[in-house]
């Protein structure tokens, strides 16, 4: 049960911090570029990048959310905890990645 709790945890705290990393590496992108808007040419791509992450955070908070409400019912424990060890992972990898291929795009 402890596992689904995570699977739920990290995914909301990678939305968090996608927010806060996206809104950083915006900023810097804009005052790089002097740009007025996240939307000119040269930041795009990079807010492209960002979004695509907050929305792959999303999917996998839900994803946590539902394997802590099966771990809650104690169905398939063994199958909450892989899924929600695969959830912090891939949570955690999916922040580093877009963030690394956002900060690159300018």
């Amino acid at each position: 049960m402890v596992a689904g709790r995570g699977g739920a945890a990290s995914p909301a705290a990678g939305t968090v911090l996608g927010f806060g990393v996206g809104f950083g590496v915006l900023t810097d992108c804009t005052d790089a570029f002097r740009c007025t808007v996240t939307a000119c040419a040269p930041c795009r791509p990079a807010g492209a990048w960002l979004t695509g992450g907050w929305a792959g955070q999303g999917i996998l908070l839900l994803a946590g959310v539902l394997l802590a409400i099966i771990g809650r019912r104690r169905l398939g424990p063994r199958a909450v905890r892989a899924g929600g060890l695969a959830v912090v992972g891939l949570s955690v990898a999916l922040l580093v990645v877009t963030t690394a291929l956002a900060v690159h795009t300018y």
